[in-house]
């Protein structure tokens, strides 16, 4: 068209196809996916909203007689007949669905041809006529225009565009209102059948699955008894004078309980308002009202919420276009828990920092391999040009520190760029590593190159200890955001010396993970790794750049008398050291691995790494090894534990 809209005596002799010829693929499929039957049968059924428009139009008929109506995004023209038969002049339908074929056949089998004419095209190019608007203006809007969660593939910002480039001064939208609810519900039954099916699919592990389906919203019929909460309005819409801009959103909400029990998810709905009429009509989609077809958004939470009645939940609901398709959403839920309980729940839990690319290259995978005690008989690790190149599979731990640069970053600053709601601001300076648990789902390409890689960071809980400090637990999920595969998941914690006595919760206990009882003086392996003085200095080249590992003073100031180690250069050596003598050292044999940082290593000390198996092994054949790390006796790594596909016999393989 080379950017002139169609004549309407133009758009009338296209077919679809030119009609969509140049549209984003997501656009067609969007558009085509209405001209179905089924879509159309399911929303006419819809009692609740069908019965809604009519009422709204029928009951208000001396505001349609005589005026001029445009329906946005017409289908099968329902809405179109109720103002046609309520008295108006003329009434022009708009849709870019092939649909409206069928619409043209049920108005003229109507006895409507005369007052309706429907066009096919996007409301944004089609020309309206002329000979029924001479003006250029129409006196009444009217649009089922809703999606799920109210603006999932909604044709709201359509409608905003008929309404500033089409509706008269003082002309009205039917329906001008929306307003969103939240709330929350118990929900263990169902989650488990949806979110725990993927731990065990047919005798196999599918819990990289899980990881969507949690991300993954649930559109679904949420029972009134399951609510624990009293509603909360979110958002509220105004048709007539809101912008495209303020659907983009971050808007706080409170959900006040109504019974002690546990949420396992927060949910979404909205009411529909038409206010213009001489006597207001509402429809809700909430799980407290009459069936509709946009049933509930649920939003299923990673941990169950223990709640009691009177307590309070507080948090963001954000929302925002997707950046490659606007018809999709990406939301996120920011909450926490106000409660009295310190044990039960930790503040910011559920607080997402913001997702950050990541990048890496060859040269950063071998350097992380040396600098963890990769050796010369494990080329498949050490030499990019072996047949069996891989990553080693801690790598992926590094990633949230060291991001996409290549070049030396400020440590303190990084870590301390966004505070956690709930909780008081905490000095990265004095900070330790606490506990880590990585978990393999994909092993990761031996360079990012041509591929988008992001971490996505959530708050699992923060925990006050008292004088001794705080703990905040995290969760890191390494993403290919093309394909939003999880590849790693990463839970770690860290400790922040000296900054507790907040009122903040204790936390819960942690699951142990001792020596088997009765051989804790027997283990089945011991491997002994030497460091050097300069052991820091190399490791922290992989991009952990906490000056306490290369200058004296800061170990000083927090009591270790200079320079210590990085708490995770004895975790990644520790795992290579597990890997190598009891899973072949090939990558694929190792599918978790965690340990508790216990104590402080300095350059120079030896780490002796003990490990035992248990015996107990996983549907895929992996076998649970216990590991404890110390230096001249004193444990320094505890609780560890690693699931591995043992490799029999004493030599780890060269080559895979």
């Amino acid at each position: 068209m080379n950017g002139v809209k169609p004549t309407v005596a133009e758009m009338a002799n296209m077919t679809t196809e030119e009609r969509m010829a140049g549209m984003e693929h997501s656009e067609v499929r969007y558009f085509t996916s209405y001209d179905h039957h089924g879509i159309h049968e399911e929303m006419l059924k819809d009692e609740v909203r069908t019965k809604s428009y009519k009422d709204a139009i029928h009951q208000n008929q001396h505001l349609f007689k005589d005026k001029v109506v445009l329906d946005v995004g017409c289908g099968t023209g329902i809405l179109s007949m109720f103002a046609a038969r309520a008295g108006a002049k003329h009434v022009i339908g708009v849709d870019m669905s092939s649909i409206i074929n069928k619409a043209k056949l049920i108005v003229e089998r109507n006895g409507l041809t005369s007052k309706i004419t429907l066009l096919q095209g996007k409301m944004e190019e089609v020309e309206l006529p002329a000979h029924v608007i001479p003006d250029g203006k129409v006196d009444i809007i009217i649009s089922e225009w809703m999606g799920y969660f109210l603006l999932y593939e909604s044709m709201l910002d359509t409608v905003l565009y008929a309404r500033d480039r089409y509706l008269r001064k003082g002309g009205k939208i039917f329906p001008d209102r929306a307003t969103i609810y939240m709330g929350a519900i118990e929900d263990g039954e169902y989650k488990d059948e949806k979110i725990g099916f993927w731990d065990n699919v047919y005798g196999f592990d599918f819990t990289p699955m899980k990881a969507t389906a949690l991300a993954e919203p649930l559109v679904d019929t949420v029972e009134l008894k399951a609510v624990v909460t009293d509603p909360c309005p979110v958002l509220v819409i105004d048709l007539n004078v809101v912008t495209t801009a303020e659907l983009a959103f971050s808007q706080p909400f409170e959900l006040r309980c109504r019974r002690n029990d546990l949420i396992h998810a927060l949910i979404a709905w909205f009411d529909i308002d038409f206010t213009a009429c001489h006597k207001p009509i509402r429809f809700s989609t909430g799980p407290h009202a009459k069936y509709t077809h946009w049933k509930q958004t649920v939003f299923y939470l990673r941990e169950v919420l223990p709640v009691q009645e009177g307590e309070c939940v507080r948090g963001f609901l954000s929302n925002k276009p997707n950046d490659k398709n606007r018809r999709d959403l990406d939301i996120k839920i920011d909450y926490e828990l106000e409660t009295d309980d310190p044990n039960r729940y930790a503040r910011g839990a559920g607080f997402e920092y913001p997702r950050e690319e990541v990048s890496w290259l060859k040269r950063d995978v071998l350097l992380f391999a040396v600098s963890i005690g990769s050796t010369a008989d494990e080329l498949h690790f050490t030499y990019e040009l072996d047949p069996n190149f891989a990553v080693f599979p801690t790598y992926s731990i590094l990633l949230p520190f060291k991001k996409t640069t290549q070049e030396v970053i400020d440590f303190y600053a990084a870590q301390s760029a966004v505070p956690i709601p709930g909780v008081p601001k905490l000095d990265y300076k004095r900070v330790l590593d606490g506990q880590r648990l990585i978990q393999f789902f994909k092993p990761l390409p031996t360079s990012s190159a041509g591929r988008h890689f992001e971490v996505r960071p959530k708050v699992l809980g923060v925990y006050d200890k008292g004088k001794a400090g705080t703990v905040v637990e995290m969760e890191s999920l390494i993403v290919d955001r093309d394909s939003d595969e999880v590849y790693t998941r990463i839970v770690g914690s860290g400790f922040f010396v000296g900054q507790g006595g907040w009122g903040g919760p204790k936390g819960p206990a942690t699951q142990t993970f001792p020596p088997p009882r009765g051989r804790e003086n027997a283990p089945d392996k011991v491997v002994s790794v030497q460091l050097t003085n300069e052991s820091a200095a190399l490791y922290r080249l992989n991009g952990d750049y906490n000056p306490l590992h290369i200058d004296p003073k800061p170990g000083k100031v927090m009591g270790f008398g200079g320079v210590i180690m990085h708490g995770l250069f004895s975790w990644n050596s520790s795992a290579h050291e597990v890997l190598r003598a009891l899973g072949g050292s090939r990558p694929e044999n190792i599918k978790e691995f965690q340990a508790r940082f216990a104590a402080p290593v300095k350059p120079g000390q030896r780490l002796d790494v003990e490990m035992w198996r248990t015996g107990e092994k996983d549907g895929d054949g992996f076998e649970e090894i216990r590991f404890v790390t110390k230096v001249n006796g004193k444990v320094v790594l505890s609780n560890g534990r690693a699931l591995v596909r043992v490799v029999e016999g004493d030599k780890p393989a060269a080559k895979l």
